[in-house]
């Protein structure tokens, strides 16, 4: 059954999950979410549930359609739609042959991966739509990557290509936001691309069954209203049924799981004369059939803060 599956809170209240559709979220009513706890013996209903329980799932949309809250999704904040934050995001880097050029005109290496680079980012970084990125003061270079993410509903092990499909829950999107000098500075990834606030994910989730497989996607990137990115998902050097299989290879994936699939060209440090991400600038992910991720740069705070 295709949804638009989001995590919001209203008026600074309890994280809920409600169902995207035609400019409004619809959330279970109490009476719904009070028969889930007689039955299940626990809270209200998590993200990871409707993952597990496609039954529950779809009960859980009809029922929010028909008889849950209604909120105009403009009068609610949207939450990160991360099914287990004590997870990591995996990721792929330099998964485009595109991004691997402008790597390689800023000085580094210029060979394609012969197989997929992976790092993570920490999870409960994430941050929603229109929520502020930090531009903190140990950096003077963060750029953006905005990428497509898979959700898987399976737990996997050294599986097939030809299996994903059956294992994909649903997709997002991700602002890999990455300080550069701190990526040269450390001489590894993982502190560049982890800084608190550095991991904008959403606005929701959309089911697999809404885009065909393999996804054939074009998502742009803009800051300030000029478009910086413009990059098809066709175009990955190793696709999603590639990155899945080469991920689960002798490592357990779980149900919630979320693979993050690299970005194109476009990227600030990839310019002549990088202009990075400052305070007060709006970045936009745009992807037909997903939506947009939207989020804002604040000003720099230091350690203390």
């Amino acid at each position: 059954m295709t949804m638009k599956i989001t995590i919001v809170s209203s008026h600074g209240g309890p994280p809920e999950i409600g169902i995207a559709a035609k400019g409004k979220v619809f959330t279970a009513s109490t009476s719904f979410e009070y028969v889930h706890q007689k039955a299940n013996g626990a809270g209200t209903i998590a993200l990871m549930s409707l993952i597990l329980y496609p039954d529950l799932l779809e009960k859980f949309n009809r029922e929010a359609l028909l008889n849950g809250v209604q909120r105009d999704i403009n009068c609610v904040t949207l939450l990160p739609p991360v099914p287990d934050a004590s997870r990591p995001i995996f990721c792929v880097g330099k998964n485009y042959h595109d991004h691997v050029a402008e790597g390689a005109r800023a000085g580094e290496a210029k060979d394609t991966p012969k197989s997929p680079i992976f790092f993570t980012k920490i999870a409960s970084n994430a941050i929603g739509t229109d929520a502020p990125i930090i531009s903190w003061r140990e950096t003077a270079e963060i750029d953006y990557e905005a990428e497509l993410v898979v959700i898987l509903k399976k737990r996997v092990k050294n599986i097939l290509p030809s299996q994903v499909k059956e294992a994909v829950f649903g997709y997002t999107l991700l602002n890999d936001v990455t300080a550069r000098d701190l990526q040269r500075k450390h001489n590894q990834w993982f502190k560049g691309k982890n800084l608190d606030t550095f991991c904008p994910v959403g606005p929701w989730i959309v089911t697999a069954d809404e885009i065909e497989w393999p996804p054939h996607l074009n998502l742009t990137l803009a800051v300030n209203g000029v478009k910086r990115q413009n990059l098809f998902t066709k175009d990955m050097i190793f696709d999603i049924a590639a990155v899945v299989s080469e991920l689960s290879k002798g490592m357990t994936l779980e149900p919630g799981d979320m693979i993050s699939t690299g970005t194109g060209a476009g990227c600030a440090f990839g310019m002549e004369k990088p202009e990075w991400l400052k305070p007060g600038d709006v970045v936009e992910i745009r992807s037909e059939g997903i939506g947009v991720l939207r989020n804002y740069v604040l000003e720099p705070r230091g350690e203390s803060d």
